[in-house]
């Protein structure tokens, strides 16, 4: 693992307390549980949660953390690049998930979610409101490369990159009468009308 979050990097165990749990099943293999928080007194941003450690080979197979109420307020407003003018934040949950898994006798990346919620004020009409955002990746289909091969640019994405994917136009004719919400239809209308199907065709 070529970059290691603080509660894994020796250089910052002092800062933190751990205890082994339980072992588990995980994926049909014998885990070692071990929890991890911040010890007292320590003004450093630091996170608690769990990781997961295969009994046999000892590799991490899964990492499950978040920021604790300290960190992030020492954090504050560095989760946001820029702030829209007269918008003030505040990050109020971080979590996230890595997991691994084996192949070919080798342990390597396979997922990695990420859960922020923001609560956001408006300073022009006091209005406030809460901002979550989610973020999912995932490894569907793995390739040996040589051993000195190189990605060119065009195989390299970056950590301020974004990738999206725009809804077109709703098709009524593809979907035909599988229960789906449209775009632009009202929420409350569309749970009523598929919750109950049969009434609507009375009505109708």
């Amino acid at each position: 693992m070529k970059n290691l979050e603080s509660f894994l990097d020796p250089k910052y165990e002092l800062i933190y307390r751990y205890r082994f749990d339980q072992p588990i099943v995980y994926n049909g293999r014998i885990a070692w549980v071990i929890r991890f928080a911040r010890k007292e007194r320590v003004d450093y941003p630091c996170f608690n949660g769990y990781f997961l450690i295969d009994a046999e080979s000892y590799a991490l197979i899964m990492a499950d953390f978040s920021l604790d109420n300290k960190s992030l307020k020492i954090l504050g407003e560095s989760f946001i690049k820029k702030q829209p003018h007269g918008i003030k934040t505040q990050p109020i949950r971080a979590e996230y998930r890595i997991t691994y898994r084996e192949l070919n006798g080798k342990w390597s990346f396979y997922m990695a979610r990420t859960d922020v919620q923001f609560r956001v004020r408006n300073k022009l009409n006091h209005k406030r409101s809460i901002f979550r955002s989610i973020s999912d990746m995932v490894v569907t289909q793995q390739y040996r490369f040589p051993r000195r091969a190189r990605f060119g640019p065009s195989g390299i994405f970056r950590s301020n990159d974004i990738f999206t994917d725009f809804i077109g136009n709703y098709d009524p004719q593809f979907w035909e009468n599988y229960n789906v919400i449209k775009p632009d239809e009202d929420l409350r209308n569309a749970l009523k009308k598929n919750i109950n199907p049969s009434e609507n065709n009375v009505q109708q």
